[in-house]
């Protein structure tokens, strides 16, 4: 899940989880400040929480905590909330690497934006945000309120 900072990923990713079906097996990885794995925790979803820039600085980062979760938790679907700054093409290309494709399948690609935002955006946030869009299989337009 992408999406600018402000958006309510958080918001989102709460409401997918109360659909998650019963006993259904779930984890999270928040990238995106921890907010939605301190959330989720309380309603029996494993979580894990790491930091910096998903798909460069952090991709380390971002790759151990993938698999620390995964191990830990043996998730049936896993929810992974990007930090805002994330560049869908370099966020993917870690999840495709070999040894990550081998224990998971992206099968949806979810960009949440408040419709209102991209013409105040300032040009660099704007484009950031229109690669996001591009990027997603499905987007979806929310706000906090």
């Amino acid at each position: 899940i992408t999406g600018l900072p402000g958006a309510d990923k958080q918001g989102f990713v709460a409401a997918l989880a109360a659909a998650r079906p019963c006993g259904a097996s779930w984890a999270l990885l928040d990238n995106d400040g921890g907010g939605s794995a301190q959330a989720l925790a309380r309603d029996g979803i494993a979580t894990g929480i790491v930091s910096g820039c998903a798909c460069c600085s952090g991709r380390i980062t971002l790759q151990v905590g993938l698999v620390r979760l995964l191990r830990r938790a043996c998730p049936g679907f896993l929810i992974i909330a990007a930090d805002g700054a994330a560049e869908p093409d370099a966020l993917e290309q870690t999840l495709r690497q070999p040894e990550l494709a081998r224990a998971v399948t992206v099968i949806r690609r979810i960009c949440v934006a408040p419709p209102q935002w991209l013409a105040a955006l300032p040009a660099a946030a704007r484009e950031r945000l229109q690669r996001q869009i591009a990027a997603a299989d499905a987007v979806v337009a929310a706000t906090a309120e």
